[in-house]
């Protein structure tokens, strides 16, 4: 995730920050998913910090895009600071875990500056009222920041409505909803895979349209699965090799629209 007003400061390898919400605002995990509330405690240890209106988040450990200590404006070094986005966004898992959300409405509320502005960053530190800047309210950073405002009417609209305008269905239902199935293994012609897992499926990558023929004895009897065309330029077909007990081996090839691939592949279940 990329914030406004800041090309050039990203977190560093390994930094914390609180990305990983992405995944449950579009689906693809559920909001109680075990490392995301293990990931949301290293968080809050690091970069919740506490304001007169209430919580909010640094970006990341080691951000350093924000005034310096003294209040002195950010110069291409200094130190980051809260930002009532981020708030927004935790108000709104909040929300998805069936908790009360409406305290970190005020809070974000309580963050605008004349006009009702939401601003992008906020004073953490004692007022510097000589650089007019205050606790808890805007620093010199963007304000309105449109970012922030966005993140409030949506907050709003899923109270009010009481659903999740960002979720993506399709997702959802293939990561979060039902028991989840083990991945297949894969195989391509750059990565010629001779043994998977027992109980797990293949999928053969071709390099063009075609389809895959495997047999599970030898020949004596065949099928074969039509590849699907990606987009991404390759084809893939799906065998289900789930059902052959460890021990087992078996044979895959291809057909293209020009002629056979040539050569038979095989691959043991352990």
């Amino acid at each position: 995730m990329r914030l406004a007003g800041d090309p050039d400061h990203r977190p560093t390898e390994g930094a914390i920050a609180p990305e990983f919400l992405e995944l449950v605002r579009y689906g693809l995990r559920r909001p109680k998913d075990e490392r995301i509330l293990r990931s949301l405690q290293a968080v809050d240890a690091s970069l919740k910090v506490g304001l007169p209106a209430g919580p909010s988040w640094r970006r990341y450990v080691g951000d350093q895009y924000g005034e310096h200590e003294d209040g002195s404006p950010w110069d291409g070094s200094g130190r980051g600071r809260p930002w009532p986005v981020l708030t927004a966004e935790r108000a709104r898992h909040f929300y998805s875990m069936s908790l009360p959300a409406a305290e970190m409405v005020r809070t974000l509320e309580g963050f605008a500056g004349p006009g009702l502005m939401l601003p992008e960053q906020v004073w953490d530190a004692p007022d510097v009222p000589s650089r007019g800047l205050v606790l808890g309210k805007g620093t010199g950073s963007v304000a309105p920041l449109g970012w922030a405002h966005a993140e409030y009417l949506e907050l709003l609209t899923t109270i009010a409505l009481a659903g999740f305008p960002d979720i993506v269905l399709p997702a959802r239902r293939r990561y979060t909803e039902g028991q989840p199935t083990e991945p297949a293994f894969v195989w391509s012609h750059r990565h010629q895979i001779t043994k998977l897992a027992a109980g797990r499926r293949l999928r053969v990558q071709l390099p063009r349209p075609g389809t895959v023929h495997y047999t599970f004895d030898d020949w004596a009897t065949h099928s074969e699965a039509e590849a699907t065309d990606t987009t991404l330029g390759v084809w893939v077909a799906e065998v289900p090799s789930n059902r052959l007990s460890a021990g087992t081996n078996f044979q895959i090839t291809a057909h293209y629209f020009t002629g056979w691939e040539g050569k038979n592949y095989t691959l043991t279940v352990e």
